[in-house]
C-alpha cells in the first residue's frame, strides 16, 4: 500500500530548505512568486491604496510561507540575538517594528546562504513588480535605506526594508504617531467631502487608519460613531437617509458592527452607482435645473435679439449716412396727352408711354370711357374706369384714386410690421420675456 503524500495547500509550500534554482519547477515557484501583486492596479504609495496593497501582499506572504511563525522572514523578533524574543508580523506591526530593528535582523542572515535570504530577495523583487512609476519615484531616493552590505562588503536587497520604506513613504508611518491617526477618524465626515462621497475609497481609507493604529498596538473605541459621522456627510440624500435610518436603529439598542455597517455602506453605494441614481436630483432640484435651462434659453434669445437689432441700426445709420439706403420710389406723372383728345386722324392709333401702349378709349372710339388714354383696347373695354372714375365722382360717391393707394401702403406696411415682430419680437413681448433692461 503506498504511503499517503505530506499534504501541502500549494506547490510552494512543499518547497522547503534552500531553493534549488536550477529545477524547471523551482523556476516556475520564482516567477509566480515575484510577480506584481495585483495585475489590474500597480500601487502608486498613496494611503487611498495602501489597505488593499497589504491585504494583497499578505495574501502572497501566506502562500508562500513568508508569514511562518519558525521559518518566515516577515516576522520580526525583538531581538535577533535572542532566540525566545517576541516575533512581530511586520505588514501588521510595522507601527511597532523601527528600521533600526528590521536593519539588524536583515544583516543576521542576508550574508548567509539560507532559504531565508532567498525569501527577501523573492519579496523585494515582488514589491518592485507591484509599484507603479509614481511609486517607485517616492521610494528610489531612499534606495541606501533598504539596501545591506554582507559580511562580503556586497550591498544586498531588503525586502523587508523595502516593504517598510514604502509603509513610511506612503504618508502611513512618516512621523504619525497614534494621536494623529485618531485625528484623522474625527474628521472622516470632512474626508468624505474631499473625496467625493466615494464611499468605496473612503472604507478604505478608514481601515487603513485602525489597521494604522493596529500596528502601533492601539484601538479605537469610537469607530462606529465616526462612521456614522462620515457617511452622514456624504452628498447623496437618499443614501444619508438610509444611513440615519441605520443610525436610528442602532441607536434605540439594535447590534451593530463597524465593519457591518462599512459593508452595508459599501453595498448601498455601489447598488446606486449602478442604478444611476447616486447624486441623481430630486424632483424639486429637477424643476430649478429646468427653469434654470429655460432662463438660460430666454438669455441667450434677448442676446441674439439685442445683436440682431443693433446691427440694423448700424446698416441703417451706415446706409443713411453713404446715401445708399433704399428710396422710395417717385410715382411718375403721366403726360398730359394722356388727358386729351387726339386728331381725327389718331383717333384709333395707340400711343406709347412707359414702355406700353395706350389707347383712346372713347364711345367715338367703341369704348365706355370718358376720353383718356386707357391700357386696355375700345373694343375691349368694360366699362369699370368710367364707372370707378366718372359715375362716383359725379355722383359724390367715389373716393379720389390717390385714397385707395394710401390705404394698400398702409396695409402693406402693417403686415411688414407683423412679420418683423414675429421674427425678432417686440419690446413688449421682450419684457414681458423677462428681457426689459
Amino acid at each position: 500500500m503506498a504511503n499517503n503524500p505530506a499534504f501541502y495547500l500549494n506547490p510552494a509550500s512543499s518547497m522547503t530548505g534552500v531553493l534549488d534554482f536550477s529545477q524547471v519547477e523551482t523556476r516556475k515557484v520564482y516567477h509566480k512568486a515575484t510577480a506584481c501583486l495585483d495585475k489590474e492596479e500597480l500601487f502608486d504609495c498613496t494611503p487611498e491604496n495602501m489597505h488593499h496593497f497589504l491585504k494583497m501582499f499578505c495574501q502572497r506572504a501566506n502562500e508562500y510561507g513568508w508569514d511562518d511563525d519558525v521559518t518566515g522572514v516577515l516576522m520580526i523578533p525583538d531581538d535577533h540575538q535572542n532566540p525566545a524574543s517576541d516575533l512581530k508580523y511586520l505588514p501588521t506591526h510595522y507601527g511597532e517594528i523601527s528600521m533600526e530593528q528590521i536593519d539588524l535582523f536583515e544583516k543576521s542572515y542576508l550574508g548567509g546562504t539560507q532559504r531565508s535570504a532567498q525569501d527577501s530577495y523573492i519579496i523585494y523583487k515582488c514589491l518592485m513588480n507591484s509599484l507603479s512609476k509614481e511609486g517607485k519615484m517616492k521610494i528610489e531616493s531612499w534606495e541606501n535605506e533598504y539596501q545591506v552590505t554582507n559580511d562580503a562588503g556586497t550591498m544586498v536587497p531588503s525586502g523587508n526594508l523595502l516593504l517598510k520604506v514604502i509603509i513610511r513613504e506612503s504618508h502611513l508611518d512618516t512621523n504619525a504617531t497614534t494621536q494623529s491617526i485618531r485625528m484623522k477618524l474625527s474628521n472622516l465626515d470632512k474626508y468624505i467631502v474631499k473625496i467625493d462621497s466615494d464611499v468605496t475609497k473612503f472604507n478604505s481609507y478608514v481601515k487603513l487608519l485602525v489597521n494604522s493604529l493596529a500596528a502601533r498596538g492601539k484601538r479605537t473605541e469610537d469607530l462606529l460613531t465616526q462612521l456614522f459621522k462620515g457617511y452622514l456627510a456624504a452628498s447623496d440624500k437618499m443614501f444619508v437617509k438610509y444611513i440615519n435610518e441605520k443610525m436610528e436603529r442602532y441607536e434605540e439598542g439594535e447590534d451593530m458592527h463597524s465593519d457591518t455597517l462599512m459593508q452595508l455602506a459599501d453595498n448601498k453605494f455601489r447598488l446606486m452607482k449602478e442604478r444611476g441614481t447616486w447624486d441623481a436630483p430630486s424632483a424639486e432640484e429637477e424643476k430649478i435645473l429646468a427653469l434654470q435651462t429655460e432662463v438660460e434659453k430666454l438669455k441667450k434669445r434677448k442676446s441674439v435679439y439685442k445683436r440682431d437689432t443693433t446691427r440694423d441700426k448700424k446698416l441703417r445709420a451706415i446706409k443713411k449716412k453713404s446715401g445708399k439706403g433704399p428710396k422710395k420710389q417717385k410715382q411718375q406723372e403721366k403726360p398730359a396727352w394722356m388727358h386729351q383728345r387726339p386728331d381725327e386722324k389718331d383717333l384709333h392709333k395707340p400711343r406709347k408711354w412707359n414702355g406700353k401702349e395706350w389707347w383712346f378709349c372713347h364711345p367715338d372710339t367703341g369704348g365706355k370711357c370718358d376720353g383718356e388714354y386707357r391700357r386696355h383696347k375700345p373694343s375691349q373695354c368694360e366699362g369699370k374706369a368710367f364707372k370707378k372714375g366718372t359715375n362716383e365722382r359725379s355722383a359724390g360717391k367715389g373716393k379720389e384714386p390717390n385714397e385707395d393707394t394710401e390705404r394698400s401702403l398702409k396695409v402693406a406696411n402693417a403686415l411688414s410690421t407683423m412679420i418683423e415682430e414675429d421674427e425678432y419680437g417686440t419690446e413688449s413681448e421682450a419684457s414681458s420675456d423677462g428681457y426689459s433692461s
